[in-house]
């Protein structure tokens, strides 16, 4: 790869990595716009107002929604910034969030 991005929370600079602030939402769109590839490993938040009660026989189950809080911002539509074949894949293993005592 020609270079290579990173959000940080932390401001922290990362070795061999173009970081950018976590919620600065024009930089992100900025450096999508020119990415063959994208992985996303942040951890899901619940959306607001997204619980739906389902049945399953008679009983009530309440369902939340999840969302990556990055690339659910609407100002980061993945497919309007990204060149057409950019390859995106999320890692969903919660062993790459660390240890949240959970």
């Amino acid at each position: 790869f020609d270079r290579v991005y990173g959000t940080t929370r932390s401001g922290k600079e990362i070795e061999n990595v173009h970081t950018v602030q976590f919620d600065s939402y024009e930089d992100i769109r900025d450096v999508i716009s020119s990415c063959t590839h994208i992985l996303t490993t942040i951890p899901p938040i619940e959306a607001e107002n997204t619980t739906n009660t389902t049945f399953i026989g008679e009983q009530p189950r309440n369902w939340s929604h999840f969302c990556d809080p990055v690339f659910n911002n609407p100002s980061l539509r993945l497919h309007e910034i990204a060149k057409p074949n950019t390859w995106i894949g999320y890692v969903s293993s919660t062993s790459v969030y660390g240890n949240h005592d959970g």
